[in-house]
């Protein structure tokens, strides 16, 4: 420790704080916020590596360049450090990254995993942007390499991707709402539609029948003019044949009483055919009257015979 003309150009504003070590073989560390430099009071100590296999690389700084807000700063304040920083839909992301090794800058690669397994090519810059996400859940790894090839152990940071909010629990469930309500709507639509077409089958069948009615009481009352002209012909003729018949058979008794012997065996005959056709007439004329309701039926004991 007795060489300390070797750190005089070391120059460090006033402003800063510059902190001191000495650590067990000798070496002296001089650092601020910003630098470090390392003073061996023997050059032939034996100092080891200061950046030793197995390091791991840090994440600095996690923005949403778009608004230029700062999403993670390296250190988390989550009550739970290990749940995924939550990220909003549509935001890109920009990382920095840092090692703990001192002299030539690192190469880093990065990968996504949840959208892309395989890593990137190396690359000396500490940044890298990434941006199309979909709603998910991914996991940020960096992996540092120094100038010796050693590579570092891999920093991992969850992220989810919240989704926006017509893809949100709540805005599926006002889509089933919705869709219930279209369905429920829908298909009382059809049942109204199906009520209106069945009222109006049942208004044509109704019209129909209304006309079939018409037609059969048109029909009736014709068969009815016709029975009634029937009956009207029929009660006419009966009368009209019951007058001469009448007078037929009363000269057939005045004949009778002017031929003797075999001739009267005619008179018999138109005698007996004259009276089966006025029963006949008669009979005619009572159903004449029957139908026409001017007389009504009496019943009277008759040998079945």
């Amino acid at each position: 420790m007795d060489d300390w003309s070797e750190i005089s150009p070391l120059h460090f504003p006033k402003s800063e704080a510059i902190s001191v070590f000495v650590d067990d073989v000798g070496t002296l560390w001089l650092g601020d916020q910003l630098r470090l430099f390392r003073y061996a009071a023997r050059a032939e100590a034996d100092v080891p590596d200061p950046a030793p296999p197995g390091f791991a690389p840090l994440i600095r700084r996690l923005i949403a360049p778009k608004e230029n807000r700062l999403l993670y700063g390296g250190t988390s304040h989550r009550e739970d450090p290990g749940s995924p920083l939550p990220v909003r839909y549509g935001e890109d992301l920009r990382v920095r990254v840092a090692s703990p090794q001192y002299g030539t800058p690192p190469e880093y690669r990065y990968r996504l995993l949840g959208r892309d397994d395989e890593w990137s090519d190396w690359s000396s810059a500490p940044t890298r942007r990434f941006n199309d996400f979909w709603e998910g859940t991914y996991r940020l790894q960096v992996q540092a390499r120094n100038e010796l090839g050693q590579l570092s152990r891999i920093t991992s940071l969850p992220l989810e991707i919240i989704p926006p909010w017509y893809r949100s629990i709540w805005a599926y469930l006002v889509y089933g709402l919705g869709f219930l309500g279209l369905a429920c709507g829908a298909r009382r639509f059809y049942i109204v539609k199906e009520e209106k077409r069945q009222a109006r089958r049942r208004v044509q069948k109704l019209e129909r029948e209304r006309v079939v009615a018409e037609r059969l009481k048109k029909a009736n009352d014709r068969l009815r003019e016709a029975n009634r002209l029937k009956e009207d012909f029929l009660a006419t003729a009966s009368y009209e044949l019951r007058t001469p018949l009448t007078n037929i058979l009363g000269s057939l008794e005045v004949l009778r009483g002017m031929m003797e012997g075999e001739e009267t065996e005619f008179l018999d005959m138109i005698e007996e055919n004259g009276k089966r056709l006025k029963r006949t007439l008669n009979a005619l004329l009572d159903l004449s009257m029957l139908r026409s309701r001017e007389e009504d039926v009496e019943l009277t004991p008759t040998s079945l015979d």
